[in-house]
């Protein structure tokens, strides 16, 4: 944000989660101007009322927005969003807001993200790994918070993993759905026209470390060779 991007998260409103805390720093960091853009799924907006996506709405004042995209790819407004049928698979939706947010983005940094208990056919963050490489876009992962960024990362940067990840890291990876998303993974990103080189140093850093100033470093100077 203090570098001059705009943010773009697909995630949910519950309380004491990421959505709250983004929308702190876009007030704290934007310089009063658009850093920021909350992205609903129709599976999660569905669940909510008309007046609490106007305050969630509101609450981002002059510093960002809140997009609703519908099962069918499709943004909404929210006077309309919650009229009509909705999409009976919660997965179809978030890959359709997923969509969305690869088309909209010039880039996308990957980190944590659940081995289980995912909504959908395969885990989300492989799915958006998945949608960014077909889409020719820079996919950054960092890989030490584990979790599905870490397994992308392992995947397609293994040499980045030979020193320090221990057996079996990240936990669930060989579980047989996730192999499979990450086979299909691997033969997207085999198969995707070649991206701009970057700073081979900046993607080491970026995949193994754990220090939050560590990867943010690393993505704003990446994102500054893109640019």
């Amino acid at each position: 944000m203090l570098a001059g991007a705009t943010v773009i998260y697909g995630g949910n409103l519950q309380q004491g989660g990421y959505t709250g805390l983004l929308i702190e720093e876009a007030q704290r960091f934007s310089n009063g101007r658009p850093a920021l853009e909350i992205t609903l799924a129709e599976s999660e907006y569905r669940h909510l009322s008309e007046d609490e996506l106007i305050e969630a709405d509101r609450s981002l004042g002059d510093v960002g927005r809140l997009t609703l995209v519908s099962g069918s790819g499709e943004t909404m407004p929210i006077s309309s969003a919650l009229a009509g049928s909705w999409v009976d698979d919660d997965g179809k939706a978030l890959t359709a807001m997923r969509a969305y947010v690869t088309d909209r983005t010039t880039a996308r940094l990957i980190v944590g993200g659940r081995l289980t208990g995912y909504a959908g056919a395969e885990p989300g963050v492989i799915e958006e790994a998945r949608l960014t490489i077909r889409a020719g876009r820079p996919l950054f992962a960092a890989g030490g918070y584990g979790g599905a960024a870490a397994a992308v990362a392992k995947r397609l940067r293994p040499q980045d993993f030979d020193s320090w990840a221990p057996d079996g890291y990240p936990e669930h990876a060989e579980d047989p759905g996730v192999r499979i998303a990450l086979e299909t993974l691997e033969a997207a990103y085999a198969a995707a026209p070649p991206v701009q080189e970057l700073d081979e140093a900046l993607l080491h850093t970026l995949t193994v470390s754990h220090r939050p100033a560590d990867i943010a470093t690393a993505t704003v100077r990446l994102l500054s060779q893109i640019a």
